[in-house]
């Protein structure tokens, strides 16, 4: 009977011991972006649904052309990019050029100019036979921020921006909105003849 009396009152030490240990934890801050809807697609965080401050659905981070198909976005997705005709005398010209580039774009799902540029976009790369293993894709929120710092080093103050990169080395990029077309500012880009975009002095 006594040992059953010290067992129970080990028992009880340590549970209260385990308790106060957990209480005296720090409470976690929670982040700007704590309203997660949704887990990460994949392990690289890919397609990652929150809400934002104005309790809108949006993606934020490393997204793709999948992530732009969720029922919240494929209805403008889907309407913009098939009211972009592609400029097909120009993809003869952009093709040769457009080859081994890396393309990162930034762009908002809250965003009226990303979401008429980004899918006439994906309309053009498709007509060109692009490889997307060249293409990055960046969601950010209207601060022009992602939590993983995605768009630092980049310059982003205005969304959509997509830039051209050979390499380490930026060739231009397209911010907003084109200057004369999709295809004529790309080539404009690629070719070197002198691009600037719509805040550049």
């Amino acid at each position: 009977m006594k040992k059953l009396v010290y067992i129970c009152a080990f028992l009880l030490i340590v549970s209260c011991k385990s308790n106060k240990e957990e209480e005296a934890k720090p409470e976690e801050v929670a982040s700007p972006y704590a309203k997660e809807l949704a887990t990460p697609s994949s392990e690289t965080d890919f397609n990652k649904l929150t809400l934002s401050e104005e309790d809108e659905e949006i993606l934020l981070g490393l997204i793709d052309r999948k992530g732009l198909q969720r029922e919240q976005f494929k209805t403008w997705f889907d309407s913009s990019y098939r009211e972009h005709r592609v400029d097909t005398s120009m993809i003869e010209l952009i093709n040769p050029l457009i080859v081994e580039k890396d393309i990162r774009i930034f762009m908002g799902t809250w965003c009226e100019d990303s979401q008429r540029e980004v899918p006439a976009f994906f309309n053009l790369l498709d007509e060109l036979e692009f490889d997307t293993e060249n293409l990055y894709l960046t969601a950010v929120s209207r601060n022009k921020t992602t939590p993983q710092g995605y768009e630092e080093g980049y310059n982003i103050e205005y969304v959509p921006t997509i830039i051209f990169l050979e390499g380490e080395t930026e060739l231009g990029r397209i911010v907003e909105y084109p200057q004369e077309s999709l295809e004529k500012d790309i080539y404009a880009i690629l070719s070197g003849a002198g691009y600037k975009h719509s805040y550049e002095d």
